[in-house]
């Protein structure tokens, strides 16, 4: 039994058609820029991820994903959007290696290949889109050009995250001080040998993505659960031997009819038991009572630097009018015990979204930490924290 998360989303495999472009190119990005560094023309003013967005009513879903690996098809972009804003603060420039996607950070760093002839090269990601016909990538016109697409318009691709090279770039952005160099020289794979590994031959037609693991029990695991979706022995485990030598698993339900037929399926996926979603105000944030609304500097000259200190990091001094640490556990140890306990004693899996302290109460009520230590533990925000056990204990 273990805490896991279980992300959804459309993996399309089918052709389109091309894309045309038309204009002129109105300035430069240097121009479009104006106010703005270069590292921040570059990559943004900030990192982003996002919260869920809708385009024509189709639902995304931004995170940070360092085992993404997708297959489908890339467009390209160019004199229309050359110089103008990008999702995150920074410029377009059509000219150097880089690329839009719908739910990755920006910026982030793939390496894309044409699995039509199998040229195949390292890009950044800082921008939003596709939007049209499905598609997973936009490149911009000298990412296209080098991989070959320009004249066809679109091409069937391999998108494949680089966790190394996104983390630094996640860094810089701290700093602003200077942008990770990138290797951008074009190399060529052996597309025919690629498709011999097992389970990297798709068949036409679009998929529900319904994870992605490094562990391959956990990979058959969630297969075993969702095989009753789609139309029969339509749920598959792919192996995916990803360029940089290693190896991680998808569970994938399809070729799916339609883009109809997809939605129907995932809806179901999310609706009929599979996934059930509750909330609880028990699980709110910590009441900070008489702190709330003031920011650092003005509760310490309200009422001390020491005393805030105090009651921000004790366990069990509550803040004027609020709660303290013990009191947010007293106030989630029912609501663990009546609901998160018993479902987890089935043998059943939870994703828990909470703020914090609350999170922290039920790291106590796991046994993982001791009241006097767990002020002092911090949680990263949005990253997913997996804790396995095994007949209640923790392994």
């Amino acid at each position: 039994m273990r805490f896991i998360s279980l992300i959804f989303v459309l993996l399309v495999m089918t052709g389109c058609g091309g894309n045309v472009i038309v204009g002129s190119i109105a300035q430069s990005p240097s121009i479009a820029g104006i106010g703005k560094t270069q590292f921040e023309i570059d990559n943004g003013t900030y990192y982003k991820i996002g919260n869920k967005y809708f385009i024509d009513g189709k639902a995304y879903y931004p995170r940070e994903d360092y085992n993404y690996v997708e297959e489908g098809i890339a467009s390209w972009y160019g004199p229309n959007f050359h110089a103008k804003p990008t999702a995150n603060g920074g410029v377009f420039d059509m000219n150097k290696f880089t690329a839009a996607h719908r739910i990755l950070p920006l910026p982030s760093v793939v390496r894309v290949t044409n699995l039509k002839n199998g040229r195949s090269m390292i890009v950044k990601v800082n921008d939003r889109g596709p939007y049209a016909k499905d598609r997973i990538i936009d490149l911009s016109r000298a990412t296209a050009n080098r991989l070959g697409i320009i004249k066809e318009g679109t091409a069937f691709v391999r998108v494949e995250v680089l966790k190394d090279e996104s983390i630094k770039f996640k860094q810089a952005m701290v700093t602003k001080n200077s942008e990770p160099k990138l290797d951008h020289s074009l190399r060529y794979v052996d597309v025919a040998e690629m498709k011999k590994n097992k389970g990297n031959n798709f068949a036409s037609g679009i998929y529900i993505q319904a994870g992605v693991f490094a562990n391959y029990n956990n990979a058959l695991n969630l297969a075993n659960r969702v095989k009753s979706f789609g139309d029969k022995g339509k749920t598959k485990l792919h192996k995916i031997n990803k360029i940089d030598g290693t190896t991680i698993y998808a569970v994938r339900i399809g070729p799916l009819q339609n883009s109809n037929k997809a939605r129907q399926t995932l809806n179901n996926l999310l609706e009929n038991n599979k996934l059930i979603m509750t909330c609880s105000e028990k699980l709110n944030e910590r009441d900070y009572g008489d702190l709330v609304g003031l920011n650092k500097q003005e509760t310490a000259d309200k009422f001390g630097k020491d005393q805030v200190h105090i009651w921000r990091r004790s366990y069990d001094t509550p803040p004027p009018n609020g709660e303290s640490l013990k009191d947010v556990v007293d106030r989630v140890s029912p609501y663990f015990e009546e609901y998160i306990k018993p479902t987890l004693n089935s043998g059943e899996n939870i994703l828990i979204v909470a703020h914090g302290n609350s999170l922290r109460a039920m790291m106590i009520e796991l046994g993982m930490y001791k009241s006097e230590e767990i002020s002092n533990i911090e949680l990263p925000t949005g990253s997913p924290l997996c804790i396995n056990l095994d007949q209640g204990r923790l392994i």
